[in-house]
Formats: C-alpha cells, structure tokens, sequence
C-alpha cells in the first residue's frame, strides 16, 4: 500500500514537472502555433486520463487510512480464527454445563456418599455380628426341643424308678 501510494507520489511530480515545462515553453515563445497547441493539449489530454488531482488522491488515501484503521487483515483473521476454534474444543457451551450440572444434581440426589455407604455397611456388619439369623434361631430351636424331650424323659425315668423303690 505504501509502495503504491510512493508510485502516485512520483506519477504527481512527474505531472508537475510536465506542466513547468509546458508554461515555460510557452512562456518563451509569444505566440504558439496550432500545431504545438494540439500537441500539448494532446499531452494534456494523456495526463489527465492518466493521472488524478492532488484532490481525489487525498479522498483515496483518506479511504486507505479508513480501511487500515477500521479492518484487520486476513493473517490477522485467521490467528483470530483459530483461537475461537480451540476455543470451541477446549470449553462447552453454557447449555451443555447446564446439562452437566443437572446431571449431578440427580446424582447427589439418588446416592449416597462412599462414606455414607462405609457408615452404613459398618452397621450392617455390627448387625451380622451381633444378631442372629432365621437359620440360627432353628437350630436353637431344636436343640431346645431336644432338650426338653431329653429332661423329661429322664424326669419320668426318675420319677418311675423312684416310685417303684419307694415302699
């Protein structure tokens, strides 16, 4: 941009330099003749299809000035560009940590801590240890039902016997 904008700067002075040389031509001589008129209107004619005014080249370099201050440029973008790509990888959406969130939510809910579940399992190993189970308790049973069959058969053995001895 600035390559271009010293290119203007030098076609200008070249036009200048161009125009001095006409006016002092023409100011040497008194009287010009047709011939020399067309042929410098004819450059005339080139410089401006060719060349802008020192007007619309100020417009143009204050759009330049514009552009470079209100735009960045593609390198520019594409840095930009690719951290908002890592960024979507790397981070969710509030959406989706609102989904998360819930998630927890529900599972704080529905279960309980491991020290909660060592708690809990301490007390049930108390319980095994300290209670008796279904089968236990018949086993007790029919031991006792033996033993009292047992004490009463040998009750009445005695009592026979003691009544048969006594006269």
């Amino acid at each position: 941009m600035d390559d271009q904008i010293a290119q203007l700067g030098q076609r200008v002075a070249a036009v200048e330099k161009d125009t001095a040389v006409i006016n002092a031509t023409l100011a040497a001589q008194p009287y010009v003749t047709k011939e020399d008129f067309l042929r410098v209107e004819g450059r005339v004619m080139v410089i401006q299809s060719n060349y802008v005014t020192k007007e619309e080249f100020a417009r143009l370099d204050a759009r330049v000035v514009a552009i470079q201050e209100n735009y960045v440029t593609k390198e520019e973008f594409a840095r930009l560009e690719a951290r908002v790509a890592a960024i979507q990888e790397n981070y969710v959406t509030k959406e989706e940590f609102a989904r998360l969130e819930a998630r927890v939510v529900a599972i704080q809910e529905n279960y309980v801590t491991k020290e909660e579940f060592a708690r809990l399992e301490a007390r049930v190993a108390a319980i095994l240890e300290n209670y008796v189970t279904k089968k236990d308790l018949a086993k007790l049973e029919s031991r006792m039902i033996k033993w009292c069959l047992g004490s009463a058969a040998s009750i009445c053995t005695v009592v026979i016997s003691a009544i048969k001895l006594w006269p």
